[in-house]
């Protein structure tokens, strides 16, 4: 028999099979279009899409049941009351105070009085409020979760959310892309809602 000496066609194939693998890899590195960060960002961003839709929703259907006799800032901060004679269906989210006219203080989704000024990517500044996670996961929905423990999710008083940073050190790396200084993000759907304190 005679000894061959040479690599195979599969060790070859390997081989390029690998070789393709790095290069790839390396590409997309250098590009910034990681599709493990292009997730995340997904995630995030449906995550906001489904605080607003939910928020959205708990409002119209607040609305329908007290006969929008409440607007939408008393209804999330459980402030505002309602006339004597004004009669709502039966809902135990509904108070009645001392001298008998209604409250909205059932449906109270926000700390009022812990109020928080934010900043977004293009330096506006919001005044936004702590959504209170257990009233939410009550009366709205489960309460999705944050990319830290130094991010929570906030609302204005128009129920907009945002989610809000303690620092800007705070910010993931696949949030922030390659924003510099205090620009905050790169990405123009994130900066429209990620904010710091």
């Amino acid at each position: 028999m005679k000894n061959n000496r040479g690599i195979s066609l599969i060790v070859l194939v390997i081989t390029i099979i690998v070789i393709i693998i790095l290069v790839a890899a390396v590409v997309l590195q250098l590009t910034g279009n990681n599709p493990i960060d292009r997730s995340k960002v997904t995630k995030l961003v449906t995550s906001y899409d489904n605080i607003k839709t939910d928020i959205e929703l708990f409002l119209n259907n607040v609305k329908i049941e007290t006969k929008a006799y409440f607007t939408t800032e008393e209804i999330l901060s459980g402030t505002g009351s309602v006339r004597k004679g004004v009669t709502f269906p039966q809902s135990d989210k509904v108070g009645q105070n001392e001298d008998k006219t209604w409250n909205a203080s059932g449906y109270k989704l926000i700390n009022n009085k812990v109020k928080t000024v934010v900043t977004l990517s293009d330096g506006t500044e919001k005044t936004v409020y702590e959504l209170i996670e257990e009233k939410y996961v009550e009366l709205v929905n489960d309460f999705p979760l944050t990319p830290n423990a130094n991010s929570h999710w906030y609302i204005d008083i128009e129920s907009n959310p945002y989610l809000v940073f303690d620092s800007i050190d705070d910010i993931p790396k696949y949030i922030r892309g390659s924003a510099k200084n205090n620009e905050i993000t790169d990405d123009a759907t994130l900066a429209g809602f990620v904010a710091i304190k």
